[in-house]
């Protein structure tokens, strides 16, 4: 069972703005691509557990990344006004390990940062790490 879920917010590309012009200008174009828009952001979400993460991906060819968790040092949040409006935005992380989160048009950012400040490592578990 994972301890916190991020989502990918519908809302984050601006793909949708074509799509509110397409609802305009054909209804049914614009609702089928609607629908595909908000399955697919639903299917871009991130599990995390106590040692991992896990990123999956897509609705007709799906990915799945597990990638161990070892703690976080600092976290960045960012938000768009259209973000802060309608719910999403970036959250980057550096970790301990060779590369950095990048969680970009996550549906609810605060919570996210949030659970990514209760992983956070001090000095002495970083010494701990680079030295075993």
């Amino acid at each position: 069972m994972p301890e916190y879920v991020a989502v990918k917010s519908p809302f984050y590309d601006m793909n949708f703005l074509i799509c509110i012009v397409l609802c305009i200008l054909g209804v049914i174009p614009g609702v089928i691509y609607i629908l595909y828009h908000v399955i697919e952001a639903k299917h871009d979400l991130v599990e995390f557990y106590s040692d991992k993460y896990v990123r999956k991906s897509g609705v007709f060819n799906t990915v799945e990344k597990e990638i161990v968790f070892m703690g976080v040092l600092s976290v960045t949040l960012t938000q768009p006004p259209g973000g802060k409006i309608l719910g999403y935005g970036t959250v980057t992380a550096d970790v301990a390990g060779k590369h950095d989160l990048n969680f970009a048009g996550v549906k609810d950012p605060e919570g996210l940062k949030d659970y990514l400040l209760t992983r956070k490592i001090g000095a002495g578990s970083i010494r701990h790490l680079m030295v075993d």
